[in-house]
């Protein structure tokens, strides 16, 4: 599954959240050796703010802060599963060239009551290439770039 040279980028997770304070470091290892180059961590909250930028400190070019307000905050659980499987619909018409991976983490896993972690990046790769009829490794390249040209910084950190 894995592209030459490239690796996965998880353009939303919430590293930040209670459900990873205990095996933080467990969870990023394993992000890790599932090919997962860069997290970019959001929060929902401004509350949260300050243990993403501690966070982006810790682990210096592997998580990346996004400061804003989560799009969904104040939804219950069951309403963003429903906005998040009404989005699913959107990979069989949007250009592969529009989409970017994200987890949502810890939210959303994949069995209901089972914590998301960013090392399930891939199964969302995996839904995009059946999708859409195309290899994973086209799937990881595609949106590997444009979450690069979203998030430019990443290249220069991706780089080193």
């Amino acid at each position: 599954m894995r592209a030459a040279g490239v690796g996965l980028v998880d353009c939303h997770c919430h590293l930040s959240a209670p459900d990873f304070d205990r095996d933080l470091d467990d969870v990023l290892e394993k992000a890790k050796k599932a090919n997962v180059v860069a997290l970019v961590a959001v929060a929902e909250h401004s509350g949260e703010f300050e243990k993403i930028m501690q966070l982006s400190e810790r682990y210096n070019g592997f998580v990346l802060p996004c400061l804003g307000v989560h799009p969904v905050q104040g939804l219950p659980p069951e309403d963003q599963r429903s906005v998040t499987l009404k989005k699913q619909k959107l990979v069989k018409q949007l250009p592969l060239t529009s989409i970017c991976l994200e987890t949502d983490s810890p939210a959303l896993g994949p069995e209901k009551q089972v914590r998301n972690e960013p090392w399930n990046i891939s199964i969302s790769a995996e839904y995009i290439a059946q999708v859409k009829g195309i290899s994973v490794e086209e799937v990881i390249e595609v949106t590997t770039q444009n979450a690069l040209k979203l998030f430019p910084k990443l290249r220069h950190l991706l780089q080193k």
